[in-house]
């Protein structure tokens, strides 16, 4: 049974789709979307939003018409529209809380040293972004995380704080933004890449890096009723990113991460 707002988060999604289905405009269901599309034929229980990918030129086509042809039960937000925005991709919201993700998949390289580089940088100049904003984001503790992670992340929750927040006095949030578009078009000009990322994703890097092959064929899968665009080879992908996906993560790890209200 769905609740409420997941019920509204499918309603902002099939909007993606008509909009993208009207402009021509290439989009992958992605992640926990795409897993819960060939594991629960739709949304994941404990999930309550959706995540959508695009490539850069559509993304940036997306962004451009969708204020305009979006119902107008929702509302895109992403920094071109709201002065103080704390990520670097698009959110459809319904009263303020996500429903679906708009995340840019950017053209990567094969080259690790070059990847890690351009990774660290979008994470610096994000977490500087944020603070030039005086965001803090949620200290969200995964349930799978163990306990070094979950100290690491609490020690870099504090070197933002004492480390980051003097930095602001140097650059505005309007440079991190230029900085952050300017990063993702390292490889953009590239006529064939083996690769592409999610570049604004909270997995680490090699999780994120998607097969060209997969994004070049496409393929359909029921989410909810209805047929949605994701990469080629599912299984692939799933296996990547989550390897033994179809197994249920246990009762206690079945709770929903996305509470915060924009």
């Amino acid at each position: 049974m769905l609740d409420a707002h997941q019920q509204k988060a499918i309603e902002a999604l099939h909007e993606v789709k008509r909009i993208c289905n009207k402009y021509d405009l290439k989009y992958f269901l992605v992640a926990g979307s795409t897993l819960g599309a060939v594991r629960h034929k739709g949304m994941i229980p404990w999930d309550d939003d959706i995540d959508v990918g695009m490539l850069y030129d559509d993304w940036y086509k997306f962004r451009d018409i969708v204020v305009e042809e979006l119902d107008s039960e929702f509302q895109y937000v992403d920094d071109t529209i709201e002065e103080v925005w704390p990520r670097a991709y698009g959110k459809i919201l319904y009263e303020r809380k996500n429903c679906v993700d708009i995340f840019l998949l950017a053209k990567w390289t094969s080259n690790p040293i070059t990847g890690y580089s351009c990774w660290n940088f979008r994470t610096f100049i994000s977490a500087l972004y944020a603070v030039s904003i005086n965001y803090m984001p949620p200290n969200i503790m995964r349930p799978e995380w163990k306990r070094i992670k979950r100290l690491t992340k609490k020690i870099k929750g504090f070197l933002k704080k004492t480390i980051l927040i003097p930095a602001r006095i140097i650059i505005s949030k309007d440079s991190c933004m230029r900085l952050l578009r300017w990063n993702e078009r390292r490889f953009e000009k590239k006529k064939k890449t083996n690769w592409y990322i999610n570049l604004y994703s909270v997995y680490p890097m090699k999780k994120e890096m998607i097969k060209a092959e997969w994004v070049n064929k496409t393929s359909l899968v029921t989410f909810e009723g209805e047929q949605y665009t994701t990469f080629g080879d599912t299984n692939a992908y799933l296996t990547h990113l989550y390897g033994d996906y179809m197994t249920l993560p246990p009762v206690e790890k079945r709770v929903k991460l996305h509470s915060e209200v924009f």
